[in-house]
């Protein structure tokens, strides 16, 4: 008497959704590579101009220190990596980093100034 049945079902993972975000990403700049000259360039134009507002809201009025130096090392940093022709994965991920804390102090520095 044999009760034993094979199992034909397949195991799925349900932890997949977790990091939905960085893996739209990571696919997205892998399905890019081969426009990765033109998309750097943009990073360059778009990056250096959030870094430009953000970076004189700071020395508007008082000097906010800080403020300034985070944005241009971002800002460079972005640029240097670009330039140096590093991999296009690790010059997107520099360039996310860096147009998000600029957005993020250019808006506190908007709040900051109507009040």
């Amino acid at each position: 008497m044999n009760n034993q049945e094979p199992i034909t079902s397949t195991y799925t993972n349900g932890e997949t959704s977790r990091l939905s975000l960085i893996n739209w990403v990571n696919k997205s700049i892998v399905r890019e590579q081969k426009n990765a000259i033109g998309i750097t360039l943009i990073y360059v134009m778009v990056g250096s101009g959030i870094a430009s507002l953000t970076a004189a809201l700071s020395v508007n009025g008082t000097v906010s220190l800080p403020i300034l130096l985070t944005t241009a090392c971002l800002a460079m940093g972005t640029n240097a990596a670009v330039l140096s022709q590093q991999p296009f994965k690790f010059s997107t991920w520099f360039f996310i980093v860096s147009v998000t804390i600029n957005t993020a102090l250019l808006g506190y520095q908007i709040v900051n100034l109507s009040l």
